[in-house]
């Protein structure tokens, strides 16, 4: 599945989450993460840590025609 920087950017606000908290939760610079976001190009690593961070935080990624995000059901009922 291949994950967007608009995908990233949307998962940020649905969590309430600045860059720079998604830095600390990723281990991935703030800049990267800026990079992300704009839509250059970083390396998959770099952007699987940051989708497992937000994965992590209750974020699900969907695909299809309209790529986006939503809570987790799980994250829903807490």
């Amino acid at each position: 599945m291949t994950i967007t920087g608009d995908q990233i950017r949307a998962a940020r606000r649905l969590l309430g989450w600045s860059q720079r908290q998604v830095s600390r939760e990723s281990g991935v610079s703030i800049s990267t993460i800026s990079k992300i976001e704009s839509g250059l190009f970083v390396s998959e690593y770099l952007l699987a840590k940051v989708a497992v961070a937000l994965l992590d935080a209750g974020v699900e990624f969907t695909v299809g025609q309209r790529p986006g995000v939503r809570l987790s059901e799980q994250k829903l009922t807490k």
